[in-house]
């Protein structure tokens, strides 16, 4: 039987085993293993092939920073991540724009609300622009064209004459933060090993929160300048460009150059990403072989309907599609945008508006640390289970701090609230679910799925923060925060409890098996699962008072 036959095989048996455990080792592709007559059918290149000239490096790029592949690999998650802070400028950035740009302006409520979300909306069309741009020109070439988009964009905002020219500037900027959206996390994910991909996805996110308080940073820097919110949009142009000039010298994803055909180019950087010791060698084989059945499966079809018919992918995109939504509907784009706005309705002045959300900034970068250290470690399910609630805590303090008739109180109590809730999202509803939307996808439809999770996130992000000052007025800040920002949450975290799988430690081939359960066959491994953790706590417990008794 042909390696090729092999893989399908297993594919194919979608709901076979229902009894097994989808994170044992029974349940992953084996093609690093597969035998004809006893000899293995792929046994990727030799040393002798490694050393090919067309197997050498071409130039000068970031590979030759270090001769340990998996030392390159941790800095190609490190160095990429740092994408995010460009998105997570804009988050906080406008948190201050608002308050002088309104009167500098004469911006009615529509049009400052247009402002506030008009990255958002930009970014939608940056989604869209994804799916061909970061499938067809590669990861890489896509993340440079987002860093030009994002620099005109910021350069017309910063020098916007009317609102005409601002808003356009939003979109341009959007798209930008879009399309970047998009291709790094799946840059990030394609190029990690198995076990750091969740760690170095989560950095992204870090990265992002990194931005945020930067650019809360860089509010309060400025607030007291004349034409101050120019400046705070001006300022973004640093970095983009900055990012741009490193992404220059960075090697393009071993596995989109293997989709594309062009399996030289993705031995040779799988050579300096990854390197090809043996754990290297075979998850390079299972690639391999993988990417091949599933592209030979896909031709003379349209790929996009898979999401629809094929029963492992439609969960798979659904499963994705929730985490986002959960993320984004738990109001923590609508908080961070208007955060500023929310302290000065309060009655603080401008300028302490702006001091006092550099509290929430830094909180969010503390809050997302965690993820990066343990989310390959302690997995995605447990992050979101264990820290989720908290978020709905804070969410409720936040809101009640209205009913709070003492000015200092009600800026300590909605304080505490948005603190609590800023150091239990991040590694929970921040990271995890971009994590989860990097790996889902099968290597044909990665590139796709991605583009469908980058559109969902900023509709979400435009619905929330455009909606945001009326659901305010017309559901009280309680109403909105606990009522529906907080009822979403706890709803999503309940689902999650049942449905939610885990996909840490294995490769993005392997990670296809587990969906092949469907959500009913995830929901009694996660029973399962959670009666053993519980069964062991109890037992803990038990030995612990029979000792001390």
């Amino acid at each position: 039987m042909q390696g090729s036959q092999v893989v399908s095989s297993q594919i194919a048996s979608k709901k076979g085993d229902e009894d097994g455990d989808y994170f044992s080792s029974n349940a992953k592709y084996n093609s690093e293993t597969l035998e004809e007559g006893g000899k293995e059918t792929l046994q990727g290149p030799t040393e002798e092939e490694l050393e090919a000239p067309d197997l050498q490096r071409k130039g000068w790029d970031v590979t030759c920073l270090t001769k340990n592949p998996k030392n390159f690999a941790i800095m190609v998650g490190v160095l990429s991540s740092v994408g995010a802070v460009l998105y997570g400028l804009d988050v906080s950035l406008i948190s201050g724009v608002l308050l002088y740009v309104v009167s500098d302006l004469s911006l009615n409520s529509s049009q400052s609300s247009l402002v506030s979300s008009g990255m958002a909306l930009g970014a939608i069309g940056g989604g869209f622009m994804g799916i061909v741009m970061v499938e067809y020109l590669g990861r890489k070439t896509s993340i440079l064209i987002a860093c030009v988009l994002y620099t005109v964009g910021a350069l017309m905002e910063a020098l916007a004459p009317s609102f005409g020219v601002l808003i356009s500037g939003r979109l341009v900027l959007g798209l930008g933060v879009g399309i970047e959206y998009d291709a790094i996390p799946l840059y990030i994910s394609e190029s990690s090993p198995k076990n750091r991909r969740g760690d170095l996805v989560a950095l992204f996110q870090l990265m992002a929160f990194f931005g945020v308080m930067l650019g809360y940073v860089v509010d309060a820097i400025f607030a007291n300048v004349s034409g101050s919110w120019r400046f705070m949009f001006g300022s973004s142009i640093v970095f983009s460009v900055a990012y741009f000039l490193l992404m220059l010298v960075f090697p393009e994803s071993p596995r989109w150059l293997m989709k594309r055909g062009r399996e030289r180019d993705a031995m040779r950087n799988w050579k300096y990403m990854r390197g090809f010791a043996p754990e290297e060698r075979s998850e390079y084989v299972n690639m391999v072989e993988v990417v091949r059945t599933e592209l030979e499966a896909s031709r003379q079809r349209i790929i996009w309907l898979d999401f629809v018919r094929v029963p492992e992918i439609r969960y798979a995109v659904i499963y994705a599609i929730l985490m986002v939504f959960l993320q984004q509907f738990s109001g923590v784009n609508s908080i961070e945008y208007y955060l500023g706005t929310l302290y000065e309705e309060i009655g603080m002045s401008k300028l302490d508006s702006v001091y006092m959300s550099l509290i929430n900034g830094g909180c969010l970068f503390i809050s997302t640390l965690p993820a990066v250290f343990l989310m390959d470690k302690v997995g995605r399910r447990p992050l979101v289970l264990l820290l989720a609630p908290f978020t709905v805590i804070g969410l409720a303090i936040a809101g009640a701090s209205t009913y709070v008739k003492h000015k200092t109180g009600q800026v300590v109590a909605y304080t505490i609230g948005m603190v609590i809730y800023d150091l239990f999202w991040g590694s929970a509803l921040g990271a995890v679910p971009i994590a989860v939307n990097s790996e889902v996808y099968p290597q044909y439809l990665r590139s796709n799925g991605m583009s469908i999770a980058v559109i969902a996130t900023f509709v979400g992000t435009f619905t929330t923060t455009y909606t945001f000052s009326r659901m305010v007025h017309s559901m009280t800040k309680l109403g909105t925060l606990l009522g529906f920002y907080g009822g979403v949450t706890f709803l999503g975290w309940a689902l999650c409890i049942f449905f939610m799988p885990e996909t840490k430690d294995l490769t993005l081939e392997q990670i296809r098996q587990v969906f092949l359960k469907g959500p009913f066959g995830i929901a009694k491994e996660n029973k399962r699962v959670l009666s053993m953790q519980l069964s062991s706590v109890k037992n803990k417990f038990k030995s612990l008072f029979s000792k001390s008794s």
